[in-house]
């Protein structure tokens, strides 16, 4: 049986220069997901906030959020959690101790998850087995900008992932982890970039731990991020 609980981490690194026009369309695709697995019985989840700004800038950011996906406050409990000044992987481990339930699962603001992606993220921890459940993140790319933008980025394209998919890296915007395991090795300190991402990869490789590698797919929005 998938876990009756889980908790979502949702990075947003700088909530005082995001396009919430954009973020609208990620946080409406989020609760769409929800609503899809609460259906099947789990329990509703927390969707934790984690943000670089202060404790005072909740009431703000509540206000955007009802604003551009007023169905969100209603399938999950909304927490924002301030992490002043802190970077990318900080709001990451500043959020794991607020998390509930067994399961973590990690996406961003400038994501956008597509159809089925918590329940492909989520279905694999039903073999008691699983501890680190890996999703696919593809760069939108639907003009110009964006398509060149693709040709040099790091995530791959919405296409042709299947030749590779069982040596995919792992993705901190679109990943779910056991909260035990992942409280015990939160996201590595290094000043790298997306290094982090490679040296906990590196402690599950370590540890013997299978990553499944799933088709949860959720697309980059932000152009030039």
């Amino acid at each position: 049986m998938i876990p009756e609980q889980y908790s979502i981490v949702l990075e947003m690194e700088n909530a005082k220069s995001i396009d919430w026009d954009e973020i609208g369309v990620g946080l409406k695709a989020l609760a769409r997901e929800i609503v899809v697995v609460s259906s099947t019985g789990l329990a509703r989840p927390k969707v934790i906030v984690s943000h670089g700004g202060q404790e005072s800038d909740a009431g703000a950011l509540r206000t955007s959020f009802a604003a551009e996906a007023p169905e969100l406050q209603q399938v999950a409990d909304l927490v924002f959690a301030a992490c002043p000044g802190g970077r990318y992987y900080d709001l990451k481990n500043h959020a794991i101790p607020l998390a509930e339930g067994n399961i973590v699962v990690f996406m961003d603001s400038d994501t956008v998850p597509q159809t089925t992606w918590l329940s492909s993220l989520l279905s694999p921890f039903q073999d008691p087995e699983t501890i680190c459940v890996n999703g696919h993140t593809y760069l939108m790319h639907d003009d110009f900008f964006s398509r060149t933008f693709a040709l040099i980025w790091f995530f791959p394209m919405a296409r042709g992932d299947e030749r590779f998919a069982s040596k995919r890296a792992i993705n901190a915007n679109n990943i779910a982890f056991r909260r035990g395991w992942i409280a015990d090795h939160p996201f590595p300190k290094h000043n790298g970039f997306k290094v982090s991402c490679t040296l906990l990869m590196h402690q599950l490789w370590r540890e013997r731990r299978k990553i499944v590698n799933v088709d949860a797919r959720a697309y980059h929005a932000r152009r030039g991020a």
